[in-house]
């Protein structure tokens, strides 16, 4: 009568299998384009997971983990993107930015009438932040962008109340309220901004010393 001790194998195949298992994670992570420091901190990590005996009830704890904090990364990385579309152009002309607020939002309302959206309402708690952050790109206090968006909308939030829904859209050259307006329609974060669900808005335009011109526009939905 013989006997197979097969012992041996399967600490072979279990072995084995961690190592793939470990290539794998490290060519994930190395597609993540994270820092090297965290790339080696998981890698530790998953090769500490993996000399216990609970290696695959592990895994599959990390794993599931790993799915829920990506997919709410992504959705924050989707949320982020809202207030982040910015466009510049520049030219040698001089801008007359008087009465511009109000062209601007002419432009913006005509186009959403051409697809059937209600026209947006300009309000002075909203202009008041657009035309501030507009002044300090100008003046090179704040660098040109969404810095302090969030800061904007609670300013506003204090003299209206709460808002569901808000956005940003900022440009910066020698632009007509026609040209900046056509900029945007032409660049699709812009254009979803403009085609969004808001009912509020605020404009503020504001010149620098060598004529450029930054525009700033909020959106909101109360």
């Amino acid at each position: 009568m013989s006997t197979c001790d097969t012992t041996g194998d399967a600490i072979y195949i279990l072995n084995f299998n961690k190592i793939c298992i470990t290539k794998t994670l490290f060519n994930i992570i190395s597609t993540l384009n994270l820092s090297y420091k965290i790339s080696a901190l998981l890698l530790r990590l998953f090769r500490c997971m993996i000399s216990q005996k609970n290696f695959f009830v592990q895994l599959f704890r990390i794993f599931r983990c790993s799915v829920f904090a990506l997919m709410l990364f992504s959705s924050l990385s989707a949320c982020a993107q809202k207030a982040v579309h910015t466009i510049t152009y520049s030219n040698s002309r001089n801008i007359d930015t008087r009465g511009m607020t109000k062209d601007i939002l002419y432009y913006i309302n005509q186009y959403r009438a051409s697809i059937g959206l209600p026209a947006l309402q300009l309000i002075n708690e909203a202009s008041s932040e657009a035309t501030k952050h507009s002044a300090e790109m100008a003046n090179r206090t704040t660098a040109f962008g969404h810095d302090g968006f969030d800061e904007r909308i609670d300013n506003v939030v204090k003299k209206i109340g709460i808002v569901h829904a808000s956005a940003e859209n900022v440009a910066y050259g020698k632009l007509t309220a026609k040209e900046v307006v056509d900029l945007w329609l032409n660049s699709p974060g812009h254009k979803k901004n403009i085609e969004g669900n808001y009912a509020l808005t605020g404009i503020g335009v504001a010149k620098d010393a060598d004529g450029i011109v930054f525009y700033t526009q909020i959106f909101l939905r109360k």
